[in-house]
């Protein structure tokens, strides 16, 4: 049971029923286009941007990946570009 406010609504259950969780997952980029490892994401989480920590790839690189997983445990990679060199970070909300 959660926390009732003022209007006697359980609170605590409507945020857990209805949070979604931002989460933050790291992972290196792949050699061309197709799957690069990203543990903890699922079908279905929305990434919300995805950063270069390389110098490199620093800055947003949000368009060389997908925005919805489809697999899950990887990020799609969208560039036929190398970008196994570089590690990014992407902000994930949760399905």
């Amino acid at each position: 049971m959660g926390y009732k406010g003022f209007s006697g609504i359980d609170w605590g259950s409507k945020f857990n029923d209805n949070f979604k969780a931002i989460q933050a997952i790291s992972f290196s980029g792949a050699a061309s286009a197709g799957a690069c490892t990203a543990t903890g994401l699922e079908v279905g989480d929305e990434i919300l941007s995805v950063t270069g920590l390389a110098a490199g790839a620093a800055g947003n690189q949000a368009t060389n990946f997908e925005t919805v997983v489809s697999v899950d445990d990887q990020i799609q990679q969208s560039s036929s570009s190398d970008l196994s060199n570089n590690v990014y970070l992407a902000l994930v909300l949760r399905k």
